[in-house]
């Protein structure tokens, strides 16, 4: 006698059950932040939200899409959805590495290029299977976050090598260089001082920092100078030397973009000639 009751009680669930699916989750995208920079590579690393509308949690789930810049796949995205509580919402990270070999790869005219569109879109699966009355259901969410960034491929130039034979007067050999970074690309950029070391055949002849840089906005570039100790390295191995690199780190910001944030960029170059 109690059927009735119990096939209108299961009705009234199912039909609420489908008006809360009907109710789907969304992801939305909450900040942007580089996290490592490197002459090889870029780190982002994007926070995004799932919001849940249900009054159940949601499961931990999975995402997966593409990045492209200019409409072209640079590489392949996934994560994990966190566990969102019933009617709450939860924020997770979404890493990107982007290798600049790879920009170099999409075949344009990069050194015309001052902004790359930047885009990652993809889904996320997420299975509801505790709404009471109604089959389990797998979510398909999608995701597409696009915006302008500043064409960055950067390369560290270091020529102009001298040397200045010690005296009498002046005990220590003057070592003088230039050192600086510019853009393969044509996005504008602003650097900090640099500290550098100066290694010759693997050993350390000095180190620094660069008290003046000068931006032109696809490149900058310092002028070193100094003194190398000939208790340190005899001047006659130094001016032999067929083997310099420098080594070094400073700080990098885009004029227009990231508000203003600078981020760390290590950096090494070897200059394979002779010393002048």
């Amino acid at each position: 006698m109690f059927k009735p009751l119990y096939l209108l009680i299961a009705f009234i669930s199912l039909a609420n059950c489908e008006s809360i699916l009907s109710r789907r989750p969304t992801i939305d995208f909450v900040d942007a932040d580089v996290t490592d920079l490197t002459m090889k590579y870029i780190d982002l690393r994007l926070k995004l939200k799932l919001n849940n509308p249900y009054p159940i949690k949601l499961p931990p789930g999975a995402l997966g899409g593409d990045l492209s810049l200019d409409g072209k796949t640079i590489t392949g995205i996934t994560t994990t959805t966190p566990e969102v509580a019933a009617s709450g919402a939860g924020t997770f990270p979404l890493q990107i590495r982007i290798p600049f070999e790879s920009i170099m790869n999409l075949g344009q005219d990069l050194e015309k290029k001052e902004e790359f569109h930047f885009r990652v879109k993809g889904n996320a699966d997420v299975q509801v299977t505790a709404l009471a009355g109604a089959p389990a259901a797998r979510l398909n969410l999608p995701f597409d976050y696009e915006q302008n960034v500043p064409a960055f491929v950067p390369d560290i130039t270091f020529g102009n090598l001298q040397l200045e034979t010690p005296s009498m007067a002046s005990p220590s050999a003057g070592v003088s260089f230039d050192l600086g970074v510019r853009n393969k690309a044509a996005g504008k950029f602003n650097l900090g001082k640099m500290d550098f070391q100066l290694l010759s055949n693997g050993m350390s002849l000095l180190n620094g920092s660069t008290q003046e840089v000068v931006n032109s906005g696809t490149e900058t570039k310092a002028r070193i100078v100094s003194k190398v100790s000939l208790l340190a390295v005899p001047f006659a191995l130094l001016q032999g030397s067929k083997n310099f690199t420098v080594k070094g780190g400073t700080t990098l910001s885009f004029p227009g973009f990231f508000g203003g944030k600078t981020f760390p960029l290590q950096f090494e170059k070897p200059l394979q000639e002779s010393a002048r």
